[in-house]
Parts: structure tokens; sequence; C-alpha cells
């Protein structure tokens, strides 16, 4: 049975989408202020939170009780406004902004890393590390630590790099669940195969 995606699964995805289009927008365009990204990441923040209010009734997740799509896609488009008329304030805490967003996303990481071990993929011990880099490296941006100014545009480098690892490891997470479930159902139906054929001699 086909299951809906999970509203908060959509907002992770849509939330790394969001950095590394900013960040490819920051290392790849000339003279383009730190306001200026803010406003469109935000603006673009908002039209996540209306997609996710329109998924909401699409998929009628009104009928489930344990889905907050539209919650979520209120807040999302209420921060989302509040963050682009006031980006100029965002501005001034760009870097310890950019710190709490890889700190989240390197969470999300580990929780990963977490399952992957579980569902006995050789991935997880790449995802584990990974998401220990990621944490370490925001808590250094977030402490404002000298070490994070001796790489040019550390902060704008560190969320592209952790974003696209993110969809990659979604990605790879998903593809891993159904193999392991597939092969579950194959090892039961193979399991009742072998009852029956018992019971019929």
């Amino acid at each position: 049975m086909k299951k809906n995606i999970n509203s908060f699964t959509l907002t992770i995805i849509g939330l790394n989408v969001l950095s590394v289009i900013s960040c490819f927008c920051l290392l790849c365009i000339e003279n383009l202020n730190v306001e200026t990204i803010c406003r469109i990441f935000f603006l673009l923040f908002a039209v996540v939170g209306l997609l996710l209010i329109f998924y909401f009734f699409y998929k009628k997740q009104y009928l489930e009780w344990n889905q907050y799509g539209f919650s979520i896609g209120v807040l999302i488009l209420i921060l989302g406004c509040i963050g682009f008329i006031k980006s100029e304030i965002l501005c001034d805490i760009f870097n310890l902004f950019i710190g709490f967003l890889v700190l989240l996303i390197g969470i999300f990481s580990l929780q990963w890393a977490i399952q992957l071990k579980f569902l006995r993929s050789v991935f997880y011990f790449v995802q584990f590390l990974f998401a220990c880099i990621m944490i370490v490296c925001s808590i250094l941006v977030i402490l404002d630590m000298d070490l994070v100014y001796f790489i040019d545009q550390f902060t704008v480098w560190l969320l592209l790099i952790s974003s696209l690892f993110n969809l990659l490891s979604l990605t790879w997470l998903s593809i891993t669940i159904l193999r392991f479930k597939k092969k579950k159902d194959n090892e039961k139906k193979e399991g009742e195969e072998d009852d029956q054929t018992g019971s019929s001699d």
C-alpha cells in the first residue's frame, strides 16, 4: 500500500534544497549581498509552507490523526513572512543562523546513521562520521571561533556541503529501507511457503 510522504520529511527536503540554492547564489553571483539572499531564502521558505498546506488537503491528510502538515505549513509560512520582512536583522546574525541550521542538519544525519546501522548498511559509518563533523563545525560557527575564518566563506561552504550530503543521505536511507522491507517480505513469504509444503507432506 502506497503511503503519503510525511510532511516533516517534505520540510527537511525543502529546507535542504533552499539551502543549496541560496549557497550557490552566494558563491556564484558576484555583488550579491546577504540581505538579498536572506529575502530570497525566506520568500521560498514561505512558498514551502504554502505547498505543505496544499499537500495536506490534496492528500487528504486531515483524515489521519498523526498528520500535521497544515500546522507545519502555517508555521513555516509565518516564519518565512517574518524573515522576509526583517531580513536586515538576520544579516547581523548570518553566521549564527547558518550555524544553527547546520546543527539541525547534523542531528538529522546522526539519526539516519543510527537507522542505517540497524538496517545493516555499510554506509552507516560514513554517515555517522560526516554527521559528527557537521555538528562539530556548527558548534565552532555558533561559538564564533577564530578557526572558521581561516577559510573564505566557510559558513556558506559548510551549509552547501551539509545540505547536499543530507539530500543524498535521505535518498540512500529511503532506498535502504525499501530494500530491507522487501527482503523481510520475501523471507516471510518463503517461510509461509515452506510451512505450506511441510503441512502438505
